[in-house]
Formats: structure tokens, sequence, C-alpha cells
């Protein structure tokens, strides 16, 4: 598989060969390769969820890529977040000990993830004995650390931890160290290469790079073989992704999820628009970006881009194989440009097979980008002839997947009926060999409220299955339209401008009495997993006038359950009249009551004295203005 071919050889890359007397030497490092095992099968693609496989899956395929990485001297190997059949990996004796260290002969080291530990039955961050019987040897303690060392010393002296395993444990960790030569290396700064920053992003790496872009495109449609497209005419490039290096690079990228960056933290990077601008340039064209599709001069080819905002672990969960439902801009845009008879080449940015059908038949050529990341000229080196009209480079890439017809993200795997792909593993068109793709049909397969997620209030607008009600105490009124007069006049609720006419809802608080609005839902999330890591419930907001002192925000779990913290001095803070975000910690709504395993209340603002305040978007995310402490 394709795991398995680059597995051992990447592993060498990083460490140099076993064999060899500069294994592990400078310029080589410590590789880890993860997760272990099948956090990539488990049930719905859910992160840190449970793979319920056969033991032969697990063998044959999801655990093909450690076999070369072994082999090739790896030295660390992480431990999944995840369960195979109920349970929880970092916990599995007969997975870590029994086979990967005795069956395989593993002879590294084997690590956790963030507090990993504390996720198995019985287990504390603090508190997990279980972990290292079943054969972890370095525990992934960053906020836990002090408690589990005091506990583990317990443990050893009463026998709840053989002295014999944490032995094996420590000499593992200490061979891995010495044959990195990490005690005699001295300090990072004064190392080889250290602080050399002339080996980044040289030309040959730069070129190296881009070829890997161009090789990984993958052509869907071309109809009426519109590309390869003459580099001497007037383009346009839009789109949310047109002038994005941080939407082209993902998560993980600076920043854990690759969010709040812009193209400025990319120095020497290049956009989409930045290659296609360097491409028709020399050809004797020009280009033009636009945000909305919107132009000076009529172009004579648009070039659409758009997908995935940045994501990393939990925060990539999706119920539903679809863009957020929110993100419709490029839709707009598509439509538009459609209706004044320019044709449109569409990029999608993303990191996985997603429902599509929508967008190509709006397109009349569409490319599979997947995260190109610096390089975005390997794009426009593919779109675009040469100044003579000849071809400069044809598409070579094919989908390493099967392409869904739907939005359902049923299993959908060459082998395993029923296989009813849009497009089938191995497709991808080239300029050799031009083929027509029909209308398709647009019709998702799924419930429409489940064409949005991870957004509860989008555009002043409830995002569907959650509603915006306003409360008394008494009497609920749920709001549908504005201007309105709720619950008796105690909170007048109109429309007004962010970003966008109307994008917002006006709260007045007549103060004459307790008011709460929340955006409500007949069903229920769980957001424990975002809980446990830095995410935040993020409300974009702006404030008119003092702030009472009374203001709460929080969420609500049901009957008598839920969580709020005192907002009057966060709301305070923000300027009178200016639209902000401020980020509420997850964990500090859980910390203060809630239940985040059944939240059917996703905000609340509550009041008794005279309030003014407008919201325009609640959602989950990682990026704010304002956060709010804890504390």
């Amino acid at each position: 598989g394709v795991v398995a071919s680059f597995a051992g050889v990447f592993v060498k890359g990083l460490q140099g060969d076993p064999a060899a007397a500069d294994f592990l030497k400078a310029p080589y490092v410590i590789s880890s390769t993860k997760h272990f095992l099948a956090d990539g099968g488990t049930e719905n693609g859910r992160d840190q969820g449970d793979a319920k496989i056969p033991e032969t899956a697990l063998r044959d395929i999801h655990n093909a890529g450690y076999v070369p990485a072994i082999e090739a001297g790896v030295q660390t190997i992480m431990i999944s977040f995840s369960s195979w059949n109920g349970i929880k990996l970092t916990g599995h004796k007969g997975l870590i000990t029994d086979v990967l260290k005795n069956r395989m002969n593993f002879d590294g080291f084997t690590v956790g993830d963030w507090n990993g530990h504390g996720q198995i039955q019985g287990c504390t961050n603090d508190n997990c004995p279980q972990a290292l019987n079943a054969g972890l040897d370095m525990y992934m303690a960053p906020d836990s650390w002090k408690g589990l060392y005091e506990n583990t010393v317990k443990q050893v002296k009463d026998g709840t931890v053989p002295m014999e395993r944490l032995d094996d444990a420590v000499t593992r960790i200490l061979r891995v160290k010495f044959r990195a030569g990490i005690f005699d290396a001295g300090v990072p700064s004064k190392r080889p290469l250290a602080g050399d920053f002339k080996k980044l992003a040289t030309p040959e790496q730069k070129a190296l790079a881009r070829d890997a872009v161009r090789q990984s495109l993958v052509l869907i449609k071309n109809n009426g073989s519109l590309l390869p497209f003459a580099s001497n005419k007037h383009v346009l490039v839009t789109g949310d992704g047109a002038d994005n290096v941080s939407k082209q690079s993902g998560g993980w990228t600076i920043t854990w999820q690759g969010t709040g960056l812009n193209n400025k933290d990319f120095p020497g990077a290049t956009s989409v628009f930045g290659g296609v601008k360097e491409a028709v340039k020399s050809g004797g064209g020009s280009a033009e970006l636009s945000s909305d599709g919107s132009y000076k001069k009529k172009p004579d080819l648009a070039v659409v881009v758009f997908g995935e905002n940045p994501y990393a672990e939990f925060q990539g969960d999706l119920k539903v194989l679809t863009l957020p439902g929110s993100n419709t801009q490029h839709l707009e845009i598509m439509k538009k440009l459609q209706d004044e008879k320019i044709p449109v080449v569409a990029i999608l940015l993303s990191g996985r097979p997603l429902w599509q059908n929508r967008e190509l038949n709006l397109a009349h050529a569409y490319v599979a980008a997947w995260l190109p990341g610096t390089e975005g000229g390997g794009i426009s080196d593919v779109l675009f002839r040469k100044k003579d009209g000849s071809v400069n480079y044809d598409f070579t890439g094919k989908i390493a997947f099967s392409w869904p017809r739907d939005a359902t993200g049923a299993p959908l795997n060459v082998g395993q009926e029923p296989y009813e792909p849009l497009f089938p593993l191995g497709y991808g068109l080239s300029y050799a060999a031009p083929t027509e793709v029909a209308a398709l049909s647009e019709d998702p397969g799924i419930p429409a409220e489940l064409m949005t997620t991870g957004s509860f209030f989008d555009k002043g607008v409830p995002v569907q299955p959650w509603s915006l009600r306003v409360s008394n105490g008494s009497d609920t009124t749920r709001i549908t339209t504005t201007p309105v007069d709720a619950v008796g006049g105690r909170v007048k609720v109109s429309a007004v401008d962010d970003q966008v006419q109307e994008g917002a809802r006006r709260f007045q608080f007549a103060g004459d009495g307790p008011a709460t609005i929340a955006l409500s839902s007949e069903g229920s999330v769980d957001v424990s997993r975002e809980t446990n890591g830095d995410v935040m419930l993020l409300i974009r907001l702006r404030r008119d006038a003092d702030v009472p002192k009374d203001v709460k925000l929080g969420v609500s779990c049901g009957a008598g359950c839920g969580g709020s913290i005192a907002f009057a001095e966060t709301l305070a803070g923000v300027p009178s009249a200016k639209w902000q975000t401020v980020g509420v910690p997850l964990k500090c709504l859980a910390k203060a009551g809630a239940d985040v395993t059944k939240v059917n209340e996703a905000l609340t603002l509550s009041s008794e004295g005279k309030l003014d305040v407008s919201l325009s978007q609640v959602k989950l995310g990682t990026v704010a203005d304002k956060v709010v402490s804890c504390n």
C-alpha cells in the first residue's frame, strides 16, 4: 500500500540508515511513527474514536506502515488516543507489549499522546499505572506530570507497577538518547546547523516542493478542454482561498490548528493568486484578485479557490462529507460567474474527499489541489499554457481513495459492496486523454440540517437545528422575524449590519427584570473532546452601551443542568460600537458546572439590567480577539 511504500524511506530520511556510521548523527534526528494503531480506522472517522474491526484488518491494513518503519530503525512510536474494539490503545498490553515489542521486535520507546492515559478506564491524568503496565514507556503529561510522577513512585514502591517494568521503560528511553548522542551533543543552540537559516527554503527545496504540488494535483473535470488555458488572457482569481497561504497549508502549521495566521507569517511563500499572477504575466496576460467575484475588467477565465479551513485532530471531525453549511460564498460566486458567461475553474483545498456535486456542476473545470502548502505556483504551472501556446505540464495525479457521490460518509472501499463511487479509486484526468463529466445529482443524501457543522449562529441567523429564543423566566419566545419586542417588551430584537446587510441581531434588554437569550436545540451535542483541548465558544459581538454588572454567559445541558460565568467585565472590555470575537474556553463552562456531553443550549446570555449587545456569529474555534479567563 501507499503508506507501507513510504514509511521506511521516510524514517531513514529523518534518522539516517541504521546500518551506517552516521545513524542519528547530525543533521539526522529521532523519528516518531504514529499513531499506533488504527487511528485512521475509527468508526465514522472520529478522532479519538473506536476502530471496530477484526484483527486481520488491524494487522494487514492498519499495521502495514509500522513493519517497514521498524525495519528502518524508528526510535519512538506514539500510541493513539483511540480504541480498538472498545479498549483504549494506551492501555492495551496485548498490542503494545505482546505485539509491538515482543513480536515485531521494536526496541525503541513508546510514548503516549496528550494526556491520553487519562482516558483509560479507572485512570485520571495524574494517576494511571495501567498505561505503564500495558507497555507505555513515556507518558505525555504536559500539565499533569507532577501528580503523575508522585503517584507512579508510590505505585512502584507498593508493587502496583513492577520494578522490572519501570526498568524496561527507563532502559528504552535512555537507549534512544544514547544512540542519538544527546548526552554529548551540548545545548541545541550549539549543535550543527543550529541557527543556519540559510538552509531553509533554498531554491532547490522550493523547486522540489513546487514539483510535488504539480504531481499531486488531480484533474476531476475539464469539460470542453478548457484547460490548459492561454497565459496571455485576463484571469480573475477569487474565493476565500485565492490569496490565503494558511488555508493552503492546513493544520499543524505554525499554530496547532493552523489558524490565526496571515500571509506575512509565511515569508517567501506563494499563494494560488501569486502563482497565477506569475504565470499570466510571463505569458503576456494579467491577473486580478477579488474576494467576492467582483472585477474591474471582465475576465476571460475565473479561478475560484475555496475549501476547508485549517484544522487539526478533533476540530476536523465531520458528521457528513461536506464543507460547513455556512461556507457557501464560493457557490454564490460560481453562480454569479456562470450567469455572466465567464468560464470557471474550481480549485478545492482540502485534506480529504468531500461531496462536491454542486461545485462540479457549476465549474467547467475542477481540480482537487489538496493542501499544496507554500508553493502555490505549482498549481498555475499546470493550469496555463506556455507563452508559445504549448502545454507546460500535464496532470499526472490520481485519487488515492474513492470519491463519494453523496455526503453520507458511508463506507466506500474497493472490494466492499456496495461500491458505487462518483469517481473510482485511481481516477484522474489528463490533457492527453480528454473526458467529459456529465451533470450530477445535487441531492446530498442527508437531511438539510446536517449540512452545517461546528457553527450555531451565523450572519445573524441560527444554524439548523439551533433556534434563537428569548425568555424572562416564565415565558419564552422563539425569534423568527425582526424587529420584535419579545416576552412583553423585556428584550427588543432587531437586525443590524455586520460584514453583510442585516448580518447580525441586536438585543436591547429593557432592564426591568430578568431576561435571557439562548441558542437552543431539541437535541444535544457532545463537545467533551473539544473541551479537553483548547477549543473555545467564539462569539462575534458588539456592545453599544454601558454594561450592567450582572451579565452572565453560559451553556445549558437540560433541565437544571448548565454552567455560566460572569461576563460583565469581559463585555465591558470590548470597545463600544466595535465588533470583536470573544472566546470562552469550553473548559471554563465545564468547570462552572456544564455537562459538555449533552449541550442543548449552545449559548445563554442573561441579565436583569439594561443591556445593549449585538451578535453575528457563535461557533467553536481557537482564535479570538479577546479570551475569557477561567478565573
